[in-house]
Formats: C-alpha cells, structure tokens, sequence
C-alpha cells in the first residue's frame, strides 16, 4: 500500500463528511430549517453550524488526502511503520469527527451564535430608546 491509496482513503473520507450528511437528510428536516418562527429559526441556527464543522473538517480531510497523493508523485515513500500510522490517524479522525467534533463543536456554535443574537437584539432596544426620547425631547421645545 502506497501513499496514493491512503490519500484516495482520505479524499473519500472528506467526500463523505462534506455530503454524506446533506445527502440523508430527512424531509422534516427540512421543512424545520425552512419554517418561520419567532425571532430565529433554531433549526437553522444548528443546520448551519453542521454546515460549517462538516465543511472545514471534509475540506482538511481533502487537504490531507491531496497532499499524500501528491507527496507520493514526487517519489516520497514510507514504511510500514508509516502506513500504520497515517491509516490510524485516519480512523481516529473520522472517529473524532462523529462522536466529538460534530455533537461538541455544533453546540458552541448555536450557542455563541444565540449570545451574538441577543446582543444584537439589545442594542438595537438601546438605538431605538435613545432614538424615542430624542424624538421625545424635539416634540417638546
């Protein structure tokens, strides 16, 4: 095994991490990201941060494997010690990525994302107040 076989493992690897999980989704799934509700959609918010956690990983997922297929071209090899290694870190990256970084990361996400919200929302009361009792002070000269 040659580091273009362990390259092509990576590149399917980021394949299936950028689509795999646009292809299954279900239909009420769907129609929950493209509801309105009241001030945010939930389901979006989290929609979104899938989106980026499973496009940076399948993206370093593609890097890699490119990287090995290129590196392989130009007549770098390795030994079995090697090959071992690179096709752990595979498996323990694909692993990481399931159970960790999608369920970990996607939390802080929509919740760092919620926080910007109700910041936002906040200042934009404060604009409106302190553009009332503007209002307010002009009617009464």
């Amino acid at each position: 095994m040659n580091l273009q076989v362990i390259g092509l493992g990576y590149d399917l690897a980021g394949i299936v991490v950028l689509g795999g999980f646009a292809i299954f989704r279900m239909v009420n799934e769907v129609a929950a990201q493209s509801g309105t509700y009241w001030d945010y959609n939930p389901e979006l918010m989290k929609a979104l941060s899938y989106a980026r956690i499973d496009t940076t990983t399948g993206t370093v997922f593609l890097v890699m494997g490119f990287s090995l297929q290129i590196a392989s071209l130009i007549g770098v090899t390795t030994n079995q010690w090697g090959i071992c290694l690179l096709m752990g870190g595979l498996v323990l990256a694909v692993l990481l990525y399931l159970v960790w970084l999608r369920r970990v990361l996607s939390k802080w996400l929509i919740a760092s994302a919620r926080k910007r919200i109700k910041e936002e929302d906040e200042a934009r009361e404060r604009e409106r107040v302190k553009r009332n009792a503007a209002e307010q002070g002009e009617l009464g000269t």
